[in-house]
């Protein structure tokens, strides 16, 4: 099967956002936030001093998604690879990955990962860079085709959808 991916920089801020918010850390982060500056709000209300609290979690919780975003836009600037179309040859043994820069092959068992989300496919090489398969691109069909060749791969780390 094959695929042909072009991201739009909204594209790539979105996978951004999905990536930095799917981390269990950072929603903790967002979660004690959150009650810190309820609870330095009520503590403010009822005569106390939390008004720097609630500045320090403030800054927290709009620093983050704006540092991502901010990091995202520049990336996706910055990088002609990000923005060429893509051309992905998805075989039983492995994946051909092909632009106008580069040519890739790689076989299924020397993939790190492959996860599923709502909207893509991530296929990791290592714990950080991954190439990235919007849902949209693909056939009804091809995405069903595609797990049944995840599957068959033995030892490859997937997370897939139910």
């Amino acid at each position: 099967m094959k695929i042909s991916v072009k991201l739009t920089q909204r594209e790539y801020i979105k996978l951004m956002f999905f990536v930095t918010y799917k981390k269990p850390v950072i929603l903790i982060m967002n979660l004690i936030g959150i009650l810190s500056i309820t609870y330095f709000t009520v503590d403010l209300v009822n005569g106390g001093n939390g008004l720097i609290n609630i500045f320090f979690w403030l800054i927290m919780l709009i620093g983050l998604p704006l540092s991502v975003y901010l990091q995202a836009v520049k990336n996706y600037k910055s990088s002609p690879i990000i923005k060429e179309v893509i051309q992905y040859e998805i075989l039983s043994e492995k994946i051909k990955i092909t632009s106008n820069s580069f040519n890739s092959e790689f076989q299924w068992g020397k993939i790190y990962k492959v996860e599923e989300s709502k909207d893509w496919f991530l296929i990791y090489h290592n714990n950080l860079t991954a190439n990235i398969l919007p849902k949209y691109t693909f056939a009804n069909t091809d995405i069903e085709a595609f797990k049944t060749i995840l599957k068959q791969v033995p030892e490859l780390k997937l997370r897939l959808r139910k």
